[in-house]
């Protein structure tokens, strides 16, 4: 089973992660939480090879044109699909924080392309039974990371929207306070799961 917390920097994916896979345990329930990055074919190739950073806050995405971006995801998506393969057995729930919704989001791409690769998306990403959309206005997040542009935020606001317009998105939750997401993910987790 896979649940997948997904959204924009600074919503508290990695958080409600953490407190998801408490309670998960506490109910009896074996978790693991699993970051989608770890995946990552360039990550790999960086270790294989003992690549460094050239420098602190290298993006793949800033060096690299569009069409190796995603030829390295989809080689990502592969990855993942291979290793769920062998492990699906086991009852285990697996919590996506970040997912290939949210490496896909950050591609960049026109939205004509856009759209037509969520279509190719559909048959070849492995759906989670449960995909949250932790939902932050987009200058609270640029707030908390202001690294990155203002309209980035909104580019990625957008593909968030498109993803749970086309139903790859499951349920949309609203982040107010740390315990009142979590209260709001748990409440998903036993209409939907449980």
């Amino acid at each position: 089973m896979i649940i997948s917390l997904l959204g924009l920097h600074g919503c508290g994916k990695s958080t409600q992660s953490k407190l998801l896979k408490k309670f998960l345990i506490s109910k009896g329930y074996k978790s693991r939480i699993m970051n989608i990055q770890s995946f990552s074919f360039y990550s790999i190739i960086k270790k294989i090879f003992k690549i460094s950073n050239p420098q602190k806050g290298y993006k793949l995405k800033e060096h690299h044109p569009c069409l190796v971006r995603i030829i390295i995801y989809f080689i990502d998506i592969l990855l993942f699909n291979f290793w769920f393969f062998f492990i699906r057995d086991r009852k285990v729930i697996l919590i996506l924080d970040r997912s290939f919704l949210d490496r896909f989001a950050n591609l960049d791409l026109s939205n004509r392309f856009l759209n037509s690769m969520v279509g190719i998306l559909n048959y070849i990403l492995i759906k989670p039974n449960l995909s949250i959309y932790l939902y932050i206005d987009p200058m609270v997040s640029y707030n908390r990371n202001p690294e990155y542009s203002y309209s980035y935020f909104l580019k990625l606001k957008e593909s968030y929207d498109l993803f749970f317009e086309r139903g790859y998105i499951n349920d949309k939750v609203i982040c107010s306070s740390i315990l009142f997401t979590q209260k709001k993910i748990q409440d998903l987790i036993r209409k939907r799961i449980f």
